[in-house]
């Protein structure tokens, strides 16, 4: 019998409002915040750490979407400045993971860069780590992983280490009522992409199947409507926990075919992180469920679906629901350009955790498919 391993060491408080309830379960003297710009000008960070009463407190609202090198190192350095007790993520999947990255480097030296390319490894403490996601997408909450821009290589750089998961994650769908509709659609698709992608995975194990499979069946249910109607509590409440269960699943699988391809097309393309695993996931499911049908059989089941084509024409009409792009040739991706995109992705690690052994002409082909 195969040997498996689950860990999920973070702490998680899931429901509507339960973010409120953070001074219960934090007492920082010395805290560290860590947010998008956005955060701080809707005034949830000030709401959030307002009743924490922190000796010290810093606030690092810098992150920029695909957060690079240069704003984690210097997040890192107000961090070995202050000496936090605590780090505390507000936002999504990028303050998130500077967050994350940050929090580990906080009593080490040496620039993120160094890390990345292992030429330094991660020191065994840390403050304790605090993770509250404002996106129902990224499931960077319960996740070892941190997705980095690496700017000198015009690249992806993906940060692997159990030292990055969360001690303690609080899961509110309320942050998300205000999230506006093309995020909502990006970030769903992105969680939907890590509980497929998780499922497929040569690393999947029943665990991560029923985190999946849950994940997924509730995604198509919920997505729409959570796109069309913000204040939909239902839908938000759903999605969060979707995308949770998806972070969870992946947490513990890692990512794999439609991830490796979407770097390139974010950081050479600009397509935004979610629509960019999206857009190729109907070409991967009709070639990975032609070689590997056994596999795709229970997802088919969940989804009433009679073969991975009739998923893969679903999985195209909520693209098109949710105003995603469909065609990477309207985003000036031709044969060249697709080439490169390949290029990057067969250097990817997770790839070779996609069933069916893609090849180069395979990633071309997914790529080319829905130009």
């Amino acid at each position: 019998m195969m040997h498996t391993l689950f860990h999920l060491p973070t702490k998680i408080v899931f429901g509507a409002g339960c973010s409120t309830d953070l001074a219960r379960h934090i007492k920082p003297k010395r805290l560290l915040v860590v947010a998008s710009g956005a955060m701080r000008r809707l005034g949830v960070v000030d709401r959030l750490v307002g009743a924490l009463g922190a000796d010290e407190l810093a606030v690092f609202a810098e992150v920029e979407p695909n957060p690079s090198f240069a704003t984690v190192d210097r997040a890192a350095r107000l961090a070995r400045e202050l000496h936090p007790d605590h780090v505390l993520g507000i936002g999504g999947g990028s303050p998130l993971d500077v967050a994350k990255v940050v929090a580990c480097l906080a009593e080490n030296g040496g620039s993120v860069a160094e890390y990345a390319a292992g030429k330094r490894a991660f020191g065994d403490t840390r403050p304790v780590l605090v993770a509250i996601p404002t996106t129902a997408g990224t499931g960077s909450e319960v996740s070892p992983f941190a997705a980095l821009t690496d700017a000198q290589r015009h690249g992806k750089s993906l940060l692997k280490a159990e030292r990055l998961r969360p001690d303690l994650a609080l899961v509110d769908s309320k942050l998300t009522r205000t999230t506006p509709p093309a995020v909502t659609a990006a970030t769903g698709l992105d969680a939907l992409c890590h509980a497929m992608e998780a499922f497929w995975s040569l690393n999947a194990q029943p665990l991560t199947d029923l985190c999946a499979l849950r994940a997924i069946e509730s995604i198509f249910k919920n997505l729409p409507q959570a796109w069309a109607d913000g204040q939909d509590d239902a839908a938000r409440d759903m999605m969060a926990e979707a995308s949770l269960m998806a972070g969870i699943a992946f947490g513990q699988t890692m990512t794999n075919v439609c991830h490796a391809l979407s770097y390139a097309l974010t950081t050479r393309h600009g397509l935004e992180h979610g629509f960019a695993c999206a857009i190729t996931l109907p070409a991967v499911v009709r070639r990975l469920g032609a070689a590997v049908p056994e596999r795709f059989a229970p997802l088919l089941r969940t989804l009433d679906a009679s073969s991975p084509d009739e998923l893969a024409d679903r999985l195209t009409g909520l693209l098109e629901k949710l105003n995603a792009p469909t065609h990477l040739a309207k985003l000036g991706v031709d044969t060249a350009a697709a080439e490169a995109v390949c290029d990057v992705a067969l250097a990817a690690p997770n790839l070779r955790l996609a069933p069916g052994k893609l090849k180069r002409e395979d990633l071309l082909q997914i790529l080319l498919e829905n130009n």
